[in-house]
């Protein structure tokens, strides 16, 4: 193979999620953790493709002011996508900077990966029982990886082809919310402005299998909210009569609460779940606005991506109330 079909090859077959950026001198640079630096890159890969979740990822990075631009390439019989990904006020790395990859598999000898390491910060993400990854090494005699494996296990909650992308989206959001150092710099844009809201405490009925979620489920649905509005204030309380209280006492015009449920689906031959959320907008008197009722399914999404879809999905219709504040 060429030097030059070599790093073609190596463009369309890894999907390299290239971080780059445009020169904006008068504002710091941006250190963002290897976590955010992966939940930027997979949710434009996410956001590449077709369909309302993919939408929706892609109107919150556009928020966040990032620019995507999608390039496809073709070698031979390897196809594939990288994404560049740029954002004035975010001095990261231009390329060869970071490279992220999901399942990847090797695309060059020996020689290519000793030419290219050094010059190439490269982080593989695998699952294990994701084939992909391997498969040339397996078919053919000198293929080699280089570059900082990074190795997840497959969680038995997803019944999905492991090299999925969502699959490696819920593992990378998991890295995030575990991940100390994260801010919230590279991923919210400007939130709207709003009159104070008082969130309860978010209210979970999963069964036992996906109560382990729960904890990434509420830091994520806290964190969505409080980059859509400004002024959001978490409640101490969950019973209405306190949190009108609360919200008197805090000036806030809103109540919002939350509840998210899941019912395995028996009837499915595959894992999957129906996720559902009750959202309730009151003022600060307890009076309701609006109350909406979604639902979902895991076929296409993991529980954890579920909850955060439901929420952005009822955007529209809350903030139609909480853009017109009726009284300070």
């Amino acid at each position: 193979m060429s030097f030059l079909r070599s790093l073609q090859a190596l463009l369309c077959t890894m999907i390299p999620m290239l971080i780059q950026t445009l020169s904006a001198a008068a504002v710091p640079a941006l250190q963002p953790s290897q976590s955010e630096l992966a939940l930027v890159t997979s949710l434009a890969s996410m956001a590449s493709y077709d369909g309302e979740w993919n939408l929706l990822t892609r109107d919150r990075l556009r928020a966040a002011g990032w620019t995507i631009e999608t390039y496809e390439h073709r070698v031979g019989s390897a196809q594939g996508r990288f994404h560049l990904l740029t954002r004035p006020d975010a001095a990261i790395l231009a390329f060869p900077g970071n490279v992220i990859t999901y399942g990847a598999p090797a695309v060059g000898n020996e020689a290519f990966a000793k030419t290219y390491e050094p010059n190439m910060q490269l982080t593989r993400y695998t699952i294990d029982y994701d084939p992909v990854h391997t498969v040339l090494q397996s078919m053919y005699r000198g293929f080699a990886q280089f570059g900082t494996r990074v190795e997840w296990k497959k969680d038995r909650k997803v019944d999905m082809f492991p090299h999925n992308m969502t699959v490696y989206l819920d593992k990378v959001l998991r890295s995030y919310y575990d991940d100390p150092n994260r801010t919230k710099t590279l991923l919210y844009g400007t939130p709207m402005q709003t009159a104070g809201v008082l969130m309860a405490p978010i209210a979970f009925k999963m069964e036992d299998y996906l109560k382990e979620d729960q904890t990434y489920m509420d830091k994520a649905l806290t964190d969505n909210i409080g980059s859509e509005y400004t002024d959001v204030r978490i409640a101490k309380h969950a019973d209405m009569p306190n949190l009108t209280q609360e919200a008197k006492a805090q000036n806030c015009v809103y109540i919002l609460r939350q509840r998210y449920t899941s019912e395995r689906m028996r009837k499915s031959k595959d894992l999957m779940y129906h996720i559902s959320l009750e959202e309730e907008l009151c003022d600060r008197d307890g009076n309701v606005l609006t109350v909406q009722n979604l639902s979902t399914n895991t076929k296409n999404l993991t529980p954890l991506e579920s909850v955060i879809y439901l929420q952005e999905q009822a955007k529209e219709q809350r903030s139609v109330f909480l853009s017109a504040p009726k009284f300070k």
